[in-house]
């Protein structure tokens, strides 16, 4: 990014506010240092730091939050992916990332089909954390190195498709009521019952949706519509 664009990337977020960040982790340290790191950053507004997983809930479901980062082990549970699938789905409009020190093609794989902004690692270089979240903000995603080899040697992401290409080129409006229903996880036949269909029309729309999105299964599929925020468009 030129001299140029970053200073008018600068002008762009003061020009609409600061960005507020939420916090979840349950090291005090950790909370200390990202708090102080954050104080030094211009584009950095509010920082609100939590070491329990409901009172971080709590604020965020009740503030305006623009980006949420969370640990995904809090007191030795995986209390961290419940919380960011919380997130958004509740909180749309919120930005989650994943600061974690257990990077594994698990974590990762579940944490892209919760369809956070970015995930990374805590063994990266503290410069890091102020790129991912000025770039999720702006409405990318960000991985930290060591979590993109894992994403690449395993083939965890394609290239997702983009909402209007979704919404406007390619799915019908019965194709993305069904999607609604199958990411909720319903089976086939509750489908039919709901729409008043087939259970053959059902699963022929579900094969269409597979075919226009390339995917493969009903976990690529959801992958597309959580990281498209798909499905959290048609939830609203």
């Amino acid at each position: 990014m030129g001299v140029s664009m970053k200073l008018n990337l600068i002008k762009n977020i003061m020009s609409v506010g600061k960005i507020d960040i939420a916090v979840l982790d349950d090291h005090p340290l950790i909370l200390t240092g990202l708090n102080d790191l954050f104080k030094r950053n211009q584009l950095i507004g509010t920082t609100k730091t939590f070491e329990q997983p409901e009172e971080f809930k709590s604020y965020v479901s009740n503030n305006i939050v623009d980006v949420a980062i969370i640990d995904i082990r809090i007191f030795k549970s995986d209390a961290g992916l419940e919380i960011a699938k919380f997130v958004v789905t509740k909180k749309p409009n919120t930005k989650v990332l994943i600061y974690s020190g257990n990077v594994n093609v698990s974590y990762i794989k579940e944490c892209l089909l919760i369809g956070v902004n970015g995930f990374i690692s805590k063994d990266c270089p503290i410069r890091d954390i102020g790129k991912a979240i000025e770039t999720i903000f702006n409405g990318g995603t960000y991985f930290s190195k060591d979590v993109e080899e894992i994403i690449a040697v395993h083939g965890l992401i394609s290239e997702p498709l983009s909402i209007e290409q979704l919404k406007e080129n390619l799915l019908t409006p019965r194709e993305l009521a069904i999607l609604k229903l199958v990411c909720k996880g319903h089976e086939d036949k509750l489908i039919a019952e709901m729409l008043h269909i087939s259970v053959l029309t059902v699963r022929t729309h579900r094969n269409n949706l597979m075919s226009k999105t390339k995917t493969h299964n009903f976990r690529e599929l959801y992958l597309y519509a959580t990281r498209n925020r798909l499905f959290v468009e048609i939830e609203e």
